[in-house]
């Protein structure tokens, strides 16, 4: 696996090179920068993965966190859609591409990852 971005065309063709050695743990509490990409990802995935739908044993509502979560995952929707010039972007899919080209110019590309489990489900 520490080798499939090597077989990419497209990366070949940018001369891209990672190595093996430019792959590292870090600690998120000490990189500001990583720190934000936990905030906006954890959002995200807490979006995508039906969590704001929870609502806690005892309450009647959604609590703050959740609410704040969801605050912040409709904000990057927007942003996203702004970027991407598409009112229609569906955060679900995978984005769409008419050509390589497009993996390298459009302001904002997500990928949809499924276990091969549920490949056949969707």
């Amino acid at each position: 696996m520490q080798y499939f971005f090597r077989d990419i065309k497209g990366i070949k063709k940018a001369r891209i090179k990672i190595r093996p050695d430019d792959i590292a743990e870090i600690d998120s509490k000490k990189h500001n920068l990583q720190q934000c990409m936990d905030v906006v990802l954890g959002a995200m995935a807490f979006r995508l993965n039906n969590k704001h739908l929870e609502i806690p044993e005892g309450a009647t509502q959604p609590g703050n966190k959740t609410r704040a979560k969801e605050s912040l995952f409709n904000h990057i929707l927007e942003l996203i859609k702004d970027a991407n010039n598409d009112p229609d972007f569906d955060i679900s899919l995978t984005t769409k591409a008419s050509g390589p080209k497009d993996f390298w110019i459009t302001p904002y590309r997500h990928w949809l990852f499924l276990p091969a489990e549920f490949k056949d489900k969707k």
